[in-house]
């Protein structure tokens, strides 16, 4: 699947979210809801932002978090 074809089969799955858009951002798009990041489309798969208290459970249900660097998994 092409980026650009990621990026809409994405942004078609999210659409209920009221105020969402995406923006190109470090070879990807991020993710905003309002004025609020949440996410980020890169490689072909989203990534997205967590709270500390909600990490454990995201990890535990194999969600994508965004950790541009390993180190920080």
């Amino acid at each position: 699947m092409s980026t650009d074809s990621f990026r809409e089969f994405a942004l078609e799955q999210l659409a209920a979210l009221d105020g969402l858009y995406c923006k190109h951002m470090f070879g990807g798009h991020s993710l905003y809801l309002g004025r609020v990041f949440f996410g980020i489309l890169f490689e072909g798969r989203p990534d997205f932002t967590t709270h500390p208290d909600t990490l454990p459970d995201c990890l535990t249900a194999r969600i994508a978090t965004f950790a541009p660097w390993k180190s920080q998994i």
